[in-house]
């Protein structure tokens, strides 16, 4: 596993990060919020590894303070710096660190850089109902919709199940769920 020889560097330090030694339904959750309102990017040659998680800041500010920001503590040690970003027109946060960023990535699986081309449930969420329950509704806390409509063709109604990356996550929720 990644956490053996990890060297923090000075800034991880001061914030107190930590690694997590095993996967807990509260990381599988946080990584659906990731998956859902974030996005993580690590451009090497300017040695800089960053994940940003926001949302709307009309209706998602409890989310975070409530929610997000705790379980985040508890799982990596350091509350982040939740605000106003993107000139107010986003809400949540923004962390530079490489172990972190390296952590999600290679040991999580989420996929870093432009995420709808890769974006997946992460296998070590797929082995474990508990984990892969708490992975969704993270991401359908920041990214989902569930409504019922009565088609115009067939008689009765249905549920829809959307995400914002609908497509991307429509074959992996139908093979999960039996469809």
């Amino acid at each position: 596993m990644y956490l053996h020889g990890v060297i923090f560097n000075k800034k991880d330090k001061l914030k107190g990060l930590k690694i997590p030694n095993k996967v807990t339904p509260a990381l599988a959750y946080l990584c659906g919020i990731f998956a859902g309102d974030g996005s993580i990017s690590n451009r090497k040659q300017k040695n800089e590894y960053l994940l940003k998680c926001v949302g709307n800041p009309k209706d998602e500010k409890p989310l975070y303070h409530q929610i997000i920001g705790p379980l985040f503590k508890e799982t990596f040690g350091f509350l982040p710096s939740i605000r106003h970003c993107d000139n107010g027109d986003t809400f949540g946060f923004i962390i530079y660190s490489k172990n972190l960023i390296y952590y999600l990535t290679e040991h999580i699986g989420l996929p870093s850089g432009k995420k709808y081309a890769s974006l997946k449930i992460p296998s070590i969420f797929l082995k474990n109902e508990t984990l892969l329950t708490h992975f969704i509704r993270g991401i359908f806390d920041t990214d989902g919709c569930i409504s019922c409509q009565k088609p115009p063709i067939i008689d009765g109604w249905h549920v829809v199940i959307r995400t914002t990356a609908s497509g991307f996550w429509r074959s992996e929720f139908h093979e999960l769920c039996g469809f």
